[in-house]
């Protein structure tokens, strides 16, 4: 098997901080970040060895990872066009959060991580901001469109 990064060295990427900037302050999108400059921080001092850029179950969840990141990104893009509430933008991420970590104690657990690499994993593993405040004002929000919607009969 080939590796699995062909072609990595040749996609560009914009400055992917700045849509998450004006969101920094949320709780969720704060953890977040910490998580994927610890990321970022794995793949620049122990990133995957030659046999781990092979190994396609390693590959895929460090995509998973790289993946979310991206997806966050595109997230507050569009609330920022949209004017999307804070509460909900938070609510997001929290499950980004729960996600990240996730894919980052499946990395800690591959047979093929070395000590180093464990240990970036480590720092990736966070808890979300749980807020039950924000899940009540949420829930409020969406209770006020349960009969705006009606099945064909």
């Amino acid at each position: 098997q080939g590796a699995t990064t062909k072609g990595q060295d040749k996609v560009q990427f914009g400055p992917w901080r700045k849509a998450y900037e004006p969101y920094a302050h949320l709780p969720n999108v704060s953890v977040f970040l910490q998580q994927s400059e610890q990321f970022r921080s794995f793949l620049n001092e122990c990133g995957p060895d030659a046999s781990q850029v092979k190994d396609l179950d390693f590959m895929l969840t460090v995509g998973e990872i790289f993946t979310l990141i991206a997806y966050g990104s595109l997230v507050l893009e569009q609330a920022a066009f949209d004017k999307i509430d804070a509460d909900l933008i938070d609510s997001i991420f929290e499950f980004q959060v729960r996600d990240f970590s996730k894919h980052a104690l499946n990395l800690y657990q591959k047979r093929s991580v070395n000590a180093d690499q464990q240990t970036a994993c480590q720092k990736m593993i966070q808890r979300a901001a749980i807020d039950t405040g924000r899940a009540n004002r949420l829930h409020t929000i969406v209770m006020q469109y349960k009969d705006m919607y009606r099945m064909n009969d």
